[in-house]
């Protein structure tokens, strides 16, 4: 009975309490722009998952094109070794920095993810897990760039 209690006290605190997600409404006019990715530079498998992450928020009746290059740089590198010397985790580093050209207005914005990962042992598995990895590290950097991209420029 006590638990019953319990859970329904804490569905009633948090019903209401004025959460809202914040990708709740992407079509909303803040979200969207109309962008010309105009250089890509660095590591060429990230830039084609961000392009392709950015695409989402593309208007084409936006009265002003946005022109931004992309510069990106990925990294891996051992953090730990077991007692043979192999490396047993690995931690993935994702640089950015996105040079936005809007009004002949220069805007650079720079972000960067890391992770660490544990070394599996079939190659297969390990470079399938890292390409997963590359694509949720430049999701996670795009939701970042669309965020400051909206308090730059919120109208």
């Amino acid at each position: 009975m006590k638990k019953i209690f319990l859970i329904f006290f804490i569905l009633i605190l948090t019903n209401n309490c004025g959460y809202t997600p914040l990708y709740k409404n992407n079509n909303n006019k803040n979200t969207k722009f109309n962008y010309e990715v105009i250089d890509t530079s660095g590591d060429n498998e990230i830039n084609n998952y961000i392009i392709k992450n950015i695409s989402k928020y593309f208007e084409e009746n936006s009265e002003e094109k946005i022109k931004i290059q992309i510069k990106s740089e990925y990294n891996k590198s051992g953090i730990t070794n077991n007692k043979e010397g192999k490396t047993t985790v690995y931690e993935l580093n994702v640089n950015t920095e996105f040079v936005i050209n809007k009004n002949n207005k220069e805007n650079k914005i720079k972000l960067e993810e890391k992770i660490k990962i544990k070394r599996l042992n079939d190659t297969f598995e390990q470079k399938n897990y890292e390409i997963k990895i590359k694509k949720d590290l430049s999701q996670l950097i795009v939701n970042k760039f669309i965020q400051r991209m909206i308090f730059l420029y919120d109208n």
